[in-house]
């Protein structure tokens, strides 16, 4: 999955934020109060985090398993769930996707 994938993904299908598109970038409303905000997920650490906190599973752990392989861990609805990826945003984003998936009966 590409990193647009993933972030329409976690945007959408994961927090259910309010967005516009333009071209490869999506902006987002993080706050009823706030302006939209440029909001990639994927692709930067700080974006992960806020996807992590506004998310309704629970932390678990961020490990690197290599210098180019992260793991990430949540726990939804009592089901852990891992996540991979070259980078720690990745591994956040992949893990949160895979829990929303649990959930709906997808693999």
């Amino acid at each position: 999955m590409v990193n647009k994938e993933l972030d329409f993904r976690i945007i959408k299908d994961c927090l259910n934020l309010t967005y516009v598109e333009d071209g490869p970038r999506y902006f987002v409303k993080l706050e009823k109060e706030q302006d939209m905000v440029l909001f990639r997920p994927s692709q930067n650490i700080q974006d992960a985090w806020i996807a992590l906190e506004k998310f309704d599973g629970d932390f678990i752990a961020l490990r690197q398993k290599s210098s180019k392989a992260f793991e990430c861990e949540i726990i939804r609805n009592l089901s852990i769930s891992k996540g991979f990826g070259t980078t720690p945003s990745l591994a956040i984003c992949s893990a949160i996707a895979f829990a929303v998936d649990k959930v709906k009966g997808r693999k």
